[in-house]
């Protein structure tokens, strides 16, 4: 069976779950996305990358039941709406099902293409029906999963504002960068047996104006992946070896 477009996803999905015979019952909405079709684009083309999608897209509609939704939600993404569920716990069963089907090599012009995908779940409460809160939702364990390597991952409240804190830091990095804001710290590395400095370790630190001093590894997990990863290297090494060069001038 042929999957939903965008639009039509949207619109029948929201129906559904303002539909007064589904409230209260246990929805849920699975976000997939592959994360190794990106880097195909440039080698098999638009076209056969969307074909990928297209080809995945219905054979996961084709292993859920007849009620539920399936809909390209974009480039590299497909959502599924669950309706009628027997209990939240089937949600995580039908996720790992899905993540079989998608695990198995997709054959495309005689090559087998690996999806790498990850899920997102995100439970409907039993009073709302907003399609847009559940998407956000799903998309944040998606990203959660991302960070913790994981392939399939619940939403959970909690995880909320620990990521919107991590945004506004990234907002902020960048800024702390071109303002100075950023320091670096050395920790002497000792030889025991001569008792002679053998090297120096060069320790990041930032004290923000609103959150105090950022740990190291927050800073770093902020940048990862992100054009501020290397801006951030690149300030690190110019900055240890501009400050270590006085250091180093003298007698031989």
């Amino acid at each position: 069976m042929t999957a939903l477009s965008y639009q039509d996803f949207l619109q029948i999905a929201s129906r559904k779950l303002c539909d007064p015979n589904n409230l209260g019952q246990h929805n849920a909405l699975l976000l997939v996305n592959f994360e190794r079709l990106a880097e195909l684009d440039g080698v098999l083309g638009f076209n056969a990358v969307d074909a990928v999608v297209r080809q995945i897209s219905s054979q996961v509609k084709d292993a859920l039941s007849a009620e539920s939704l399936v809909g390209i939600t974009g480039r590299y993404q497909i959502c599924c709406l669950l309706v009628e569920l027997l209990s939240d716990a089937h949600a995580i069963l039908a996720a790992h099902k899905i993540l079989r089907i998608l695990m198995l090599p997709v054959v495309l012009d005689k090559r087998n293409i690996t999806l790498a995908p990850r899920i997102g779940v995100a439970l409907s409460n039993k009073s709302g029906c907003a399609l847009d809160q559940l998407l956000s939702d799903a998309s944040l364990a998606i990203h959660q999963a991302r960070l913790e390597q994981e392939s399939i991952k619940l939403f959970a409240a909690e995880t909320k504002d620990p990521f919107l804190s991590q945004i506004d830091l990234w907002s902020d990095l960048g800024s702390a960068i071109e303002a100075g804001e950023l320091h670096l710290c050395y920790q002497p590395q000792i030889n025991l047996a001569s008792g002679k400095i053998e090297s120096t370790e060069a320790l990041l630190r930032w004290h923000h104006p609103d959150h105090g001093p950022i740990r190291t590894d927050k800073l770093i997990q902020v940048a990862e992946g992100t054009a501020l990863m290397p801006k951030l290297t690149l300030w690190v090494f110019h900055t240890a070896l501009r400050e270590i060069v006085p250091n180093t001038v003298g007698p031989d």
